[in-house]
């Protein structure tokens, strides 16, 4: 088998054919669904089994018999993938049409152990590219990641099993854990190289970002980047601790600071504030952003909620509605 495309699943019944179907759009075959239904209420196995006995696909079909959440779904897929390669699908996105392909191909010819793409984020009415910062070098990447310049979403890399080994999510750190990984990744990998097209299409939702920063998930993003920190200082990398990690928290926490809350911006003020002193220092960031961050870091609301207000109705209101 040379790729295993892995997938959590919980309740995902209503968004299964969509991303399913993207794969009947793919001209190259030699893949397996390592599919982990984690111990959905909905017939999400059902569709699963059903759409790969229709059109031959190879299905590792694996079921919780609890609900673990999706750190230990990766873990479950992770352990029973058979594949040369390892790329990750979410039940309600989608790979571009004959995307596989070329990846696959360009990981060969390059021998890169993780191959690194481009992406579309998909909503409702509308559809936008969206392009990484390119890199060569696993310490490139780590700097971008890091810098908030380069995504490290799971889905936007092709990655070799042997690279891989015997890294694993942590169980229960359900939020921050493609951080931790793909930033360890990298601190493990030698040949890696990034393709400037965009072969995954992310659907994003309108889950609130006040929903996506609880208390829980923040004190599981906090988790995982201390893991991140312990990894970079006892890697080879050590050297990217500082000023990086502070950059990372600083991008990490960015999103608490356009929602327009007030509530919103007095968590980004108490989570890791240590770091806000380096809010003027990451130069590969807009000059916007650091601004924004320095305004956040003095407590200037009134500018932040500008900020907020000329983000939300001018730049995504009208020009990315």
């Amino acid at each position: 088998m040379k790729v295993s495309i892995i997938m959590p699943v919980y309740n995902a019944a209503a968004t299964l054919p969509h991303s399913l179907g993207s794969l009947l759009r793919q001209d190259f075959r030699n893949f397996e669904i390592v599919a982990v239904d984690d111990c959905s209420s909905d017939n999400s196995g059902e569709i699963l089994k059903s759409f790969c006995d229709r059109n031959g696909i190879a299905l590792n079909l694996i079921r919780h018999e609890r609900n673990r959440g999706v750190a230990a779904a990766r873990n479950t897929a992770l352990d029973a993938a058979a594949g040369e390669y390892i790329c990750w699908l979410d039940a309600d996105d989608a790979l571009a049409d004959g995307a596989l392909s070329e990846w696959v191909s360009t990981a060969d010819d390059n021998r890169w152990e993780i191959t690194g793409c481009e992406w579309y984020m998909t909503k409702a009415k509308s559809e936008r590219y969206m392009v990484q910062a390119p890199f060569d070098t696993p310490e490139q990447a780590l700097k971008n990641m890091m810098a908030g310049v380069m995504r490290w979403n799971l889905w936007l890399f092709l990655i070799r099993r042997d690279t891989v080994g015997d890294l694993r999510f942590v169980e229960g750190f359900n939020m921050g854990e493609d951080m931790t990984f793909m930033c360890r990744l990298f601190m493990a990998s030698e040949r890696v190289g990034l393709i400037r097209k965009g072969y995954y299409h992310y659907w994003q939702n309108d889950q609130s970002v006040s929903r996506s920063f609880s208390e829980a998930n923040i004190a599981q993003v906090t988790a995982n980047a201390d893991l991140l920190a312990d990894s970079l200082r006892n890697s080879k990398y050590s050297g990217l601790e500082n000023p990086y990690m502070d950059f990372l928290k600083l991008n990490v926490k960015l999103p608490l600071l356009v929602t327009g809350r007030r509530s919103d911006f007095r968590r980004w003020r108490q989570w890791w504030p240590e770091s806000d002193s380096a809010a003027s220092a990451n130069n590969t960031l807009p000059a916007r952003t650091r601004l924004l961050q320095v305004a956040a870091a003095k407590g200037l609301w009134p500018i932040v909620l500008l900020y907020t207000f000329l983000l939300n109705k001018i730049y995504y209101g009208i020009i990315y509605r």
